[in-house]
């Protein structure tokens, strides 16, 4: 079994918000690279990562937080704000070993098999 510890990203914070609301958030942290090297001291092997300013379409840093976890000891499955085939390229290219496609697999399912035949299914 793998187990997947999560990392929601918001202005390069670690946080979780309520019922997906962005006005109710609390922050956890304000290291995300501690925030999985912990989770890495404990054994994970893979970090979700959710960029949630990507996914409220708003402005971040979270990929250059992305480009520092995958520096760290473990594979980083990323989300959040893949708006087209460009988005998952950047993301894979700074160092995510996996992307998350939703809201563009539901809108754009051809883009998720260009995605596939780009990239391998492996890395999506």
């Amino acid at each position: 079994m793998i187990i997947y510890p999560a990392i929601d990203l918001r202005g390069g914070k670690v946080v979780r918000l309520v019922h997906g609301d962005p006005k109710q958030q609390t922050i956890f942290s304000d290291d995300p690279i501690a925030t999985a090297q912990q989770w890495i001291d404990q054994g994970a092997e893979w970090i979700h990562v959710v960029n949630l300013d990507g996914a409220f379409d708003e402005q971040n840093n979270n990929l250059k937080v992305l480009a520092d976890l995958a520096k760290l000891n473990a594979k980083i499955q990323f989300g959040g704000g893949m708006r087209a085939l460009d988005d998952v390229a950047q993301a894979l290219d700074l160092g995510a070993s996996r992307v998350v496609m939703g809201t563009l697999a539901v809108q754009q399912p051809e883009t998720v098999e260009l995605a596939v035949k780009r990239f391998g299914a492996e890395a999506i």
